[in-house]
């Protein structure tokens, strides 16, 4: 009634042996081709990261060969201005420099502030500041530069 021992499966093709390592030279062909793609993805991070650091430090040492003489000239010219004794026309001049220097340094420390950004290590503080003379002392600016371009 039952046959003792059980059928014999047919040994496989050649089509599908053939099949079989299409398949397996396939896939090991993708694999190498997605490590390729892994490498050279890890090493355009690196060299992201390197622009990225090299930038960085440029700036840092930018803002510092900047900073340094502009806080002497900042200095000298509150010097000059604190001793008093000065024509109105001199002082009101002394005053639009003094203010040019300091708004320069505020742009440096503003560059120094975006790579600190860029590096995930900012801290922000809340700061009161003079609207009225911020924006007088920059109208002030503008309109000397048109008066020497004669608008």
């Amino acid at each position: 009634m039952f046959p003792l021992t059980s059928p014999q499966p047919n040994p496989p093709t050649l089509t599908y042996c053939m099949s079989v390592i299409s398949l397996y030279l396939l896939s090991l062909a993708l694999w190498q081709k997605a490590q390729m793609a892994k490498r050279s993805l890890k090493q355009a991070l690196i060299d992201a990261q390197k622009s990225a650091k090299a930038k960085s430090d440029f700036h840092s040492q930018l803002s510092h060969e900047l900073r340094t003489p502009l806080n002497s000239i900042i200095g000298w010219t509150e010097l000059v201005v604190e001793q008093g004794g000065l024509p109105d026309e001199t002082k009101r001049m002394l005053d639009m420099a003094l203010f040019s220097g300091q708004t320069l340094r505020q742009i440096i420390d503003d560059i120094l502030d975006f790579n600190r950004l860029a590096e995930g290590t900012l801290e922000l503080h809340d700061q009161v500041f003079d609207l009225f003379r911020l924006t007088k002392h920059s109208t002030a600016m503008h309109v000397a530069a048109a008066g020497r371009k004669g608008l």
